[in-house]
């Protein structure tokens, strides 16, 4: 069994500890990677409520759309990844 058969998490448990060390702790630098980490750990550990968060946050209900605000984020951090808001619901500044 290969390293990252038993360590699946690893790699981005690492790059969230190479990015703290490079710009702290409390900076908002390493949001990417550490929802990176966050999502490989629900993925592993916890793997319906992540299959309900990050394959379907967004869910419609009476008066709109519900979702949680760590979705959000989640969808802004990876834009690479096509995720954006539905057209029903509203950017503000």
């Amino acid at each position: 069994m290969s390293n990252a058969q038993r360590r699946p998490c690893a790699m981005p448990s690492l790059k969230r500890q190479q990015c703290h060390m490079t710009y702290g702790i409390q900076n908002e630098e390493c949001v990417r990677e550490e929802l990176g980490e966050k999502r490989c750990y629900a993925e592993l550990l916890c793997q319906r409520e992540a299959m309900k968060f990050y394959h379907q946050p967004m869910r419609r209900k009476q008066g709109g759309l519900k979702g949680s605000c760590s979705a959000l984020v989640e969808r802004f951090a990876f834009p690479e990844n096509e995720l954006v808001l539905p057209d029903d619901v509203q950017k503000s500044d």
